[in-house]
């Protein structure tokens, strides 16, 4: 499983459409079918039905994405708090001083 299947996943939960959200993700739609079926056969559960007309959801598909959507909130967040180290505005500061 990798980063961006959340992301692919969590826009095609979005959009109820692979089209619009391969233009979304700024991907080719056949990419992005082809990253969802690999991640479908890596966990072995189905993540969306398939219509001509429409895409829902299944029951997993709905876990993952809730879950996928907190882990992607924990990386922003960590990116956040580290971009904030980075830049002196939280951390740990040290003075020292001469007797």
């Amino acid at each position: 499983m990798e980063f961006r299947q959340l992301q692919y996943v969590i826009q095609i939960a979005k959009e109820k459409n692979f089209s619009r959200a391969a233009e979304k993700l700024h991907i080719a739609q056949p990419s992005l079918s082809q990253q969802l079926s690999k991640l479908e056969k890596e966990i072995g559960v189905l993540l969306f039905r398939r219509t001509t007309n429409s895409v829902e959801m299944t029951h997993a598909g709905s876990v993952f994405v809730d879950k996928a959507q907190n882990i992607l909130d924990s990386i922003e967040q960590l990116k956040q708090e580290l971009d904030d180290i980075a830049h002196m505005r939280k951390g740990k500061l040290v003075v020292g001083s001469l007797p």
